[in-house]
């Protein structure tokens, strides 16, 4: 069975689902250059790639939620 890959960004939820790791490593360095730069709703939005449920990479952004 192949391996899931999906791309979660903070508010926008799931950007990317796919079996491709090449793919989904490059959509995930993307989203994190995004949340880095402060753009649009990702703008510093936690970024995470996820394999098969399992975090695999995790980019934690400098938005910062009121409770």
């Amino acid at each position: 069975m192949k391996k899931q890959y999906i791309v979660i960004v903070g508010n926008v939820g799931a950007v990317f689902n796919s079996n491709n790791k090449k793919d989904a490593i490059a959509i995930y360095k993307e989203y994190v250059v995004i949340s880095k730069n402060s753009v649009g709703r990702i703008g510093g939005e936690d970024v995470t790639l996820f394999c098969d449920d399992e975090p695999l990479y995790e980019h934690h952004g400098s938005f910062q939620y009121d409770n």
